[in-house]
């Protein structure tokens, strides 16, 4: 019986030394799973990391003045007139009546904008009396206050054309490369062209402007001036 319970106690210390491999194997399973999931700097598979969203390209802003900033420019650009309510005339043109000073004679801004809104063509129509200059027939004070009023009506439409040319030349002279000494020789041609009641056709950057004077056939005597300025934004 004492050697049967020696051999007993003579087995012990292999189950122990089991147990404690096992331990052993359980404690560097746990320490290499941490090695590989635990870390917080370990790299994380290609699949796994999210591309950069890339940011949207940004959207040019089209050249060109819509058809609101054109006739607030024109209101304060010094224009000696009232720029009365618009009226839709169709396909994109509009109209807009002009109150002169003095009842010197009927006016009339027309525009047209392309599908985007913006202005593409401005025209300018005074309409006036003009019987020519009086000769030997007319008393001396009869001829002069013709020729007064003449006068007041010529510098005021003149006033008118200028500062509408001006209102135009510096709105648009970055979008139609409208330079200052291009903006000047209109201003002057076109004044000249007005006295003269001659056509005037002239290109200032992608913009180009336009004028005559129309004698009305049914109406002896009247006269229509007309500046027309139309814009190409593409060409700028």
């Amino acid at each position: 019986m004492a050697k049967g319970a020696q051999k007993k106690k003579g087995m012990k210390p292999g189950g122990e030394r089991v147990k404690l491999i096992v331990c052993i194997l359980l404690a560097c399973a746990c320490v290499a799973l941490f090695l590989i999931f635990g870390r917080p700097d370990r790299a994380l598979p290609s699949s796994a990391v999210a591309a950069p969203t890339p940011l949207p390209a940004p959207t040019a802003v089209p050249k060109g003045v819509t058809m609101k900033r054109f006739i607030d420019a024109l209101r304060g650009g010094g224009m000696s007139c009232e720029i009365g309510e618009v009226r839709i005339l169709g396909d994109n043109a509009f109209a807009y009546p002009l109150r002169l000073p003095d009842g010197r004679g009927e006016a009339l801004l027309e525009l047209k904008t392309d599908s985007l809104g913006r202005v593409i063509e401005s025209a300018l129509e005074l309409a006036y009396i003009y019987a020519g200059e009086p000769d030997e027939s007319y008393s001396e004070p009869v001829a002069d206050a013709i020729r007064a009023e003449y006068r007041k009506r010529e510098k005021g439409d003149c006033a008118l054309i200028r500062a509408y040319l001006e209102s135009i030349c510096e709105l648009l002279s970055e979008d139609c490369k409208i330079s200052t000494i291009d903006g000047k020789k209109l201003l002057d041609s076109i004044e000249s062209a007005y006295y003269s009641r001659k056509t005037y056709d002239k290109k200032a950057g992608s913009a180009r402007f336009y004028c005559e004077t129309e004698d009305d056939e049914k109406a002896e005597f009247n006269f229509t001036f007309r500046l027309i300025a139309s814009f190409d934004y593409s060409k700028s």
